[in-house]
């Protein structure tokens, strides 16, 4: 009866991990420069907006943390004509890229782990099949084992 009852929690749990409910799209931010008219205006002019609508996606905090705070000062080194509006665009180029890789990484990390995870939910699912007690059943010269 044990037995029964790990193998049905292992499979609704099992169940309940695949179904997550919808999440809300929300901009790129690819999109929200082209909203901010990222391209057609000095860097300066445009960040305050990008900045503005970026920090209301759903990125991990540090991450949008560190890319608005690079932003913020490139935009004050553009300001100051320390920075040219391309090399402006380069530096916040190269901030998205880092930041996507590291979102990728972390998303790798966590696809990774549930995979172990249920890996090992299989894993145990099947230990307990192989260890349930056989019975054998002898009428006359057959045995019959279930």
């Amino acid at each position: 009866m044990r037995t029964i009852l790990l193998i049905v929690g292992l499979l609704a749990v099992a169940a309940c991990e695949g179904q997550q409910p919808p999440q809300p799209q929300y901009p790129s931010l690819g999109q929200i420069e082209d909203a901010c008219g990222y391209d057609s205006r000095p860097f300066a002019e445009a960040w305050p907006c990008v900045r503005q609508r970026f920090a209301g996606t759903p990125t991990d905090q540090n991450l949008l943390a560190l890319y608005l705070a690079r932003g913020d000062f490139v935009a004050e080194q553009a300001r100051a004509g320390k920075m040219s509006d391309t090399e402006a665009r380069l530096v916040m180029a190269e901030a998205a890229n880092r930041s996507k890789n590291e979102v990728r990484q972390q998303e790798d990390a966590q696809r990774n782990a549930e995979y172990q995870r249920r890996a090992l939910a299989i894993g145990a699912l099947s230990v307990v099949q192989q260890s349930r007690p056989v019975t054998c059943n002898r009428v006359g010269s057959t045995v019959t084992c279930y």
